[in-house]
């Protein structure tokens, strides 16, 4: 999902880059290499500034539509990294012999004690 919005915020900056750069330029002397050098910096600073900007409100607006996903599907959109975090805390939380769920012993990293009910 953060690829996506990588290159759609890259192909939005360099869109706006192209676009500064030829307005900038004057066509009458277009040979003047201030001028030149002046709307490159423009542009190059805009199509900076855009495409920080385009990436964090994509990012959070990607990430908004991800969160109205169900658990289980959001698992598969993210190659799985939320259900193996959420299986390993689970084993964390299991005894090997009993397959009761266990809590650990706060100050005893290597002792569990059973749950109470």
């Amino acid at each position: 999902m953060t690829r996506t919005v990588r290159t759609g915020a890259g192909i939005l900056s360099w869109l706006a880059f192209f676009t500064i750069f030829f307005l900038r330029l004057d066509y009458d002397n277009i040979f003047d290499p201030a001028i030149g050098a002046l709307a490159l910096l423009f542009a190059g600073g805009v199509a900076a500034l855009l495409w920080l900007a385009a990436y964090i409100l994509g990012d959070i607006l990607v990430k908004g539509v991800v969160e109205d996903i169900d658990e289980e599907k959001i698992d598969v959109l993210e190659d799985g990294l939320l259900q193996r975090v959420r299986e390993a805390k689970l084993r964390a939380r299991m005894d090997p012999e009993n397959p009761e769920v266990v809590t650990i012993v706060p100050g005893h990293p290597g002792k569990v004690q059973p749950e109470t009910k």
